[in-house]
């Protein structure tokens, strides 16, 4: 880098390679963090993987690009929940239980990156003080993550289904 800062990273071209196909880059780590041979060897596990047909980089900058929790959130209040989809009620239901107990608890994880085992312990957690709060905000992410897996962000909402 201009600044005198090295970097140890590992070029590939993925899928079925070849001339064609431009050139992918991953950072590995800073130079001054690592050694040579750990360098290599986390270079290798990468190659390894565009070899079985993986192509790290671009799950890299594909997961950049799922939003969190907190701005889809926004989204969703936007876009699904409006009437005539749902009544105006509903509406302020689930923007309450986005604004009050969603979004401080996991807002700045990435929508993919939730599990049951978060949804879980914020249930657990809302439900000692006000059980009531607690389902309506299961009911409230449900239909959140119901319309993410109907857009673009998830192509499964499987997050609520326990199979991730």
């Amino acid at each position: 880098m201009p600044s005198g800062t090295k970097t140890w990273i590992v070029e590939y071209r993925p899928g079925a390679g070849g001339r064609k196909v431009s050139k992918r880059r991953m950072k590995i780590e800073v130079a001054t963090k690592i050694t040579p041979e750990t360098a290599r060897s986390r270079a290798k596990e990468i190659l390894a993987r565009v070899h079985l047909g993986e192509d790290p980089a671009g799950a890299r900058a594909a997961s950049r690009e799922i939003p969190t929790v907190a701005e889809f959130a926004k989204q969703f209040l936007e876009e699904a929940a409006s009437p005539p989809s749902i009544k105006p009620h509903t509406k302020r239901l689930y923007a309450s239980n986005l604004r009050r107990l969603v979004v401080p608890a996991i807002g700045a994880f990435k929508l993919d990156a939730v599990t049951c085992a978060d949804i879980a312990r914020l249930h657990r957690r809302i439900g000692k003080a006000t059980p009531t709060s607690a389902n309506n905000m299961l009911v409230t992410l449900s239909s959140m993550y119901r319309y993410a897996g109907r857009s673009v962000w998830l192509q499964r909402s499987s997050i609520l289904l326990g199979t991730q």
